[in-house]
């Protein structure tokens, strides 16, 4: 007779631990600086970077490019189409993109790619949604714009009163 409390238990234990098990929460996060000083000992070891989705997202068949700005550096990461719809905003002036956690394959020079340094992704976590950026200018700026738009307006009508006279 089987035991279903006992089956439970176990399915309940490998979901809880489902996360773990795919390294997207494990692990300490290395930054893109280290990666690059230190590439030759972390090429080929399974690493986790965090950083903002910035650019586009640029799709290749099944898979898609993320390029993630981890404050310093950046650096792409190569992952299949399904992971890359964790990215819903980009960086760019006037967004902050999502903040992701990304962990993968580390590539010094990628054979897939030309020889360029990459991440080859196996879990994607999105860990904060991207926001607009707000640009105010200064009241400096505006005081500037006001002064020789003022100083426009008053050279135009200076020189059509000298004409008329």
């Amino acid at each position: 007779m089987i035991n279903y409390k006992y089956i439970l238990m176990i399915v309940w234990v490998c979901v809880i631990n489902a996360p773990l098990v795919l390294g997207a929460e494990t692990g300490d996060v290395v930054t893109v600086a280290d990666l690059l000083a230190q590439s030759q000992a972390y090429t080929g070891k399974t690493v986790t970077i965090q950083g903002e989705a910035i650019g586009p997202v640029l799709r290749e068949g099944r898979f898609v490019w993320v390029n993630l700005l981890d404050g310093n550096r950046a650096l792409g990461a190569w992952m299949r189409s399904s992971m890359g719809n964790a990215v819903s905003h980009t960086g760019r002036y006037s967004r902050h993109g999502d903040d992701l956690k990304v962990t993968g394959v580390f590539n010094r020079a990628c054979s897939l790619h030309g020889g360029d340094c990459d991440i080859h992704a196996v879990a994607v976590v999105r860990v904060h949604p991207g926001y607009r950026l707000k640009h105010p200018i200064s009241k400096a700026k505006k005081h500037a714009v006001a002064f020789w738009l003022l100083a426009a307006l008053f050279s135009i009508i200076g020189g059509v009163l000298k004409e008329r006279s």
